[in-house]
């Protein structure tokens, strides 16, 4: 949890009323280091000023910063998923998928991993090192489904960074865990 204390949905609904015009990343860097606020801004795919953003698009920031308001995002996405539509959780621990199922249907949820080290070197500055970035996902039956192909075949055309369909994503996420929980 980046920012425990914020609701971040609701603070970037509240700027959107009051000052359409901020960025999002604006509203982020009040509570969140300048670099991470534009990181997390640009890599939920959210350009331009807060006006012009579904609440969609803020769910998306909200889910980058925040993984125990999980269940609550998941019901504010409810009427925004399609019949095609598909959501991949990438926060640590094991229970997002299953807390998304739980509101969104199982049709709708894929288990998902990243492993990226980066840390602070200051106000407002991160450095990544060490390991290329690597997004893990997959069914969380186990199948290898034309969905999942067609996410790691967009997600291969990536640079610097490594896609991998899992078909025992549970497992991948339950190892990541467990050499992550000791931290």
């Amino acid at each position: 949890d980046l920012a425990p204390d914020v609701k971040v949905f609701e603070r970037l609904r509240e700027a959107r009323q009051t000052n359409g015009r901020q960025e999002p990343q604006t509203v982020l860097a009040q509570f969140l280091p300048k670099a991470l606020a534009q990181f997390i801004a640009a890599n939920s795919g959210v350009t331009g000023h807060l006006a012009d953003c579904s609440d969609n698009k803020l769910l998306a920031i909200g889910a980058a910063v925040k993984a125990w308001q999980i269940p609550e995002a998941a019901l504010a996405m409810r009427p925004m998923i399609g019949p095609a539509t598909f959501v991949v959780p990438l926060e640590n621990g094991v229970e997002a998928p299953d807390q998304l199922t739980e509101a969104l249907g199982p049709r709708h949820v894929m288990g998902g991993l990243c492993r990226i080290l980066a840390y602070l070197t200051g106000p407002g500055e991160i450095r990544h090192a060490a390991i290329d970035p690597y997004l893990g996902f997959g069914e969380l039956d186990g199948n290898l489904s034309p969905r999942a192909e067609a996410l790691r075949t967009a997600l291969s055309r990536a640079a610097g960074m490594t896609a991998e369909l899992l078909t025992d994503i549970r497992a991948a996420m339950w190892s990541k865990f467990l050499f992550i929980a000791p931290v």
